[in-house]
């Protein structure tokens, strides 16, 4: 509600979305359903355009976008509502941020179990973004973008199986 009331105070939303980052790492699923069920990814996804320079937003509705794509109903909702899209716009805006690039990463593989939805990672072409981030940041990035990665050459070799 304070996204929607303030949509452009980054103070708000940043904080706003990383009080869903909290409330969605637990897990709980009636917890999780509630943020779907009242317009958390639209929410989620509208302050990401809206504050695209805020880094701190960025970092924050990332991870909870990574956070409630672990539900596959919801996986299939962030990538129809172009959330993938925003996840590496933000990680292009934001390529020495530790947390974005953390955050996106983790997002975006996350988002990477449908096939439809690393058909759309696919054509967004996100490999150098994905390159960048685990050069720049290893440790936190190595294996999320690498599972992401090797998903995407799955889906572009003849044979598309899940691991």
């Amino acid at each position: 509600r304070a996204m929607k009331l303030h949509p452009r105070d980054c103070l708000v939303v940043e904080q706003a979305c990383g009080s869903l980052m909290s409330l969605t790492s637990t897990n709980l699923l009636r917890v999780v359903d509630t943020i779907a069920v009242e317009g958390g990814i639209d929410a989620l996804i509208s302050a990401m355009k809206c504050n695209p320079s805020a880094a701190g937003v960025q970092s924050e509705a990332a991870g909870a976008i990574a956070n409630l794509a672990m539900v596959t109903k919801l996986e299939i909702d962030i990538g129809r509502n172009n959330g993938i899209a925003f996840i590496l716009k933000a990680m292009k805006s934001h390529p020495l941020n530790m947390l974005v690039q953390r955050n996106g990463c983790g997002a975006l593989r996350n988002l990477s179990h449908s096939k439809e939805n690393v058909a759309m990672i696919d054509h967004l072409q996100p490999r150098n973004v994905l390159k960048q981030a685990m050069d720049s940041f290893p440790d936190e990035c190595n294996e999320l973008g690498g599972l992401v990665i090797r998903k995407l050459d799955l889906l572009d070799g003849t044979t598309f199986s899940w691991f």
